[in-house]
């Protein structure tokens, strides 16, 4: 977004389409599937990960209550020790299923983080101030939502993610959110998902990418801003071409969101408004700059039947109700 370098009028977002509308239906329908896979992957690699973690702190405690002669049951585990096993697990599911479909999916993931010149502040500043802008006005859908389910007897539950009060977990969860987690989140949406699904045009891979980022996040409170945010990385990581820039703005933006809800009610309602007009105006000036671009984007065609088949591929559909229900699963009586 630097104004000594415009957009050239040229430039293709989606990048492929026309390599990829000549694929039969049975090949577009394969690739499709194994996309899909890369998200189920992603599911049991972490509730995998997960339960060998458990195990492994079970048999440890069982050490320790064999040496010292203390029952086992007695043993308290801290409760940051839970945390880090969820953040670990989250990682190594998406990495992992990541890394392994790669190949198959024809990608080249260390292409991602080359960049051959830095890219301009503004591109930092404007991004991160669009996404929190888009993460505060994604929780106050949440909240209008929530606000009608709780006429129907339901709300949604907490994220699954808290420090509990442990210093230690609050230091974990915050170096988690602001630091480890983009990376992983941003390897796998804006990486492995959005440039497979970019084949199928540019509006696909950004749409879909954000959907099944948010779908991630498992929880309604989370996916809805996730969502929003998700589009806003998704066109960055396309239009910049590196997971560095989109991995930045993401880590900024995890950063400011925490930073907001630590403040006091009173404190944290002024800045709140603060970056939601400076994230108004960041995201004006954005559109405004990138206009022919979006532009393009907009009239791209989409490969005819292309999101047809995605959604009726048999793994993208598992993969989306299974995150669906996960979903619908945080939900709560009140």
């Amino acid at each position: 977004m630097s104004a000594q370098n415009p957009p050239p009028s040229h430039f293709v977002l989606g990048g492929g389409s026309t390599e990829f509308s000549q694929k039969t239906r049975a090949e577009k329908s394969r690739y499709f599937s194994r996309i899909g896979l890369v998200l189920i992957l992603q599911a049991l690699l972490s509730y995998f990960s997960l339960l060998i973690l458990l195990l492994l702190a079970e048999g440890v405690e069982w050490g320790i209550s064999l040496v010292s002669g203390i029952p086992a049951e007695e043993l308290a585990r801290p409760d940051w020790v839970g945390i880090l096993f969820g953040m670990l697990s989250m990682g190594i599911g998406s990495v992992g299923s990541g890394l392994y479909f790669s190949r198959r999916l024809e990608l080249e993931p260390r292409e991602w983080f080359a960049h051959e010149k830095a890219f301009p502040l503004c591109q930092v500043v404007v991004g991160t101030m669009a996404c929190l802008f888009a993460n505060q006005l994604g929780g106050l859908l949440a909240s209008l939502l929530n606000s009608g389910l709780n006429q129907l007897g339901w709300t949604f539950s907490p994220s699954a993610v808290s420090s509990e009060g442990d210093w230690v977990g609050s230091v974990l969860l915050l170096l988690y959110t602001a630091a480890a987690a983009p990376v992983t989140e941003e390897f796998l949406c804006r990486g492995v998902l959005l440039r497979s699904l970019r084949r199928a045009g540019g509006k696909v891979a950004i749409v879909f990418s954000a959907l099944f980022f948010a779908l991630l996040h498992g929880n309604f409170s989370q996916g809805i801003p996730a969502f929003l945010i998700g589009l806003l990385l998704g066109y960055f990581a396309l239009r910049g071409e590196t997971l560095f820039l989109v991995i930045l703005i993401h880590q900024l933006n995890n950063l400011l969101a925490l930073f907001l809800s630590a403040l006091p009610g009173n404190l944290s309602a002024v800045w709140s408004w603060a970056f939601s007009i400076a994230g108004v105006v960041a995201l004006g000036l954005g559109i405004w700059y990138e206009w022919p671009v979006l532009r393009q984007l907009f009239r791209e065609k989409v490969p005819p039947g292309s999101v047809q088949l995605l959604l009726s591929a048999w793994s993208v559909a598992a993969a989306l109700l299974f995150f669906g229900a996960q979903a619908l699963g945080s939900l709560q009586r009140v």
